[in-house]
């Protein structure tokens, strides 16, 4: 009686664990898809007010939108996790489309080393392009003496991120401020305990500082 008992308290303690297990999944595609239409819905304001315009720069939007969201779905399919080469791929591609929509007349600086053994390592996607958005929401990016940086620094499985930049008045976009809350509720998640985020504002200037050990790709 007593092996029954103890088989049966086993089982329900597995069950008990696969909910939470199938929990954390749900919430975090959610949370996924909470961050993901920012990127959508800024970039067919821009869209639209070029369409209206007659401009050509419609045409090289779309485009970029088209590479951009083809990540995004790929990512989205994907188990939490993106080959950390794509998601820096797409930071490029998001920068290089709003610095179209402003004639690069914003001042933003972006840098990204990496040794040889970042290839291969893979990260939760949209918690990068997160940080990268909020610089150009919420930044004050028109003056050339202050720009604004956003620093990425790989070597082997360690990952950091550095962003600097001077506050806005009022942000470019209506927001509901939910996206910091949902990168921090997704890596809580996904790396318990195992990641560093903090941010801070000094003389007007807003700064973050990640920090992440990457996992490889099986």
């Amino acid at each position: 009686m007593g092996i029954r008992k103890a088989k049966i308290s086993r089982q329900h303690e597995l069950q008990l664990m696969e909910q939470e297990r199938n929990q954390a999944e749900l919430e975090n595609a959610f949370l996924r898809s909470q961050i993901n239409p920012h990127l959508l819905f800024n970039t067919l304001q821009f869209i639209q007010y070029q369409v209206e315009r007659g401009s050509a720069k419609a045409v090289q939007a779309v485009q970029l939108l088209g590479e951009i969201m083809h990540y995004s779905l790929k990512a989205t399919a994907q188990n939490n996790a993106v080959p950390l080469q794509e998601e820096l791929f797409y930071i490029e591609q998001y920068v290089t489309l709003i610095r179209l929509r402003n004639d690069n007349r914003q001042f933003f600086e972006l840098t990204i080393n990496q040794d040889e053994a970042a290839a291969g390592l893979k990260l939760p996607s949209g918690i990068l392009i997160n940080f990268i958005e909020n610089i150009f929401k919420h930044g004050d990016l028109s003056i050339q003496e202050d720009p604004a940086t956003a620093h990425i620094e790989i070597h082997g499985p360690k990952l950091s991120m550095q962003v600097r930049n001077l506050k806005r008045t009022e942000p470019v976009y209506r927001t509901t401020g939910t996206g910091m809350a949902n990168v921090t509720k997704r890596l809580d998640l996904l790396y318990p305990n195992r990641y560093t985020l903090r941010s801070s504002v000094k003389n007007n200037h807003y700064h973050l500082y990640f920090e992440i050990e990457l996992n490889y790709e099986n």
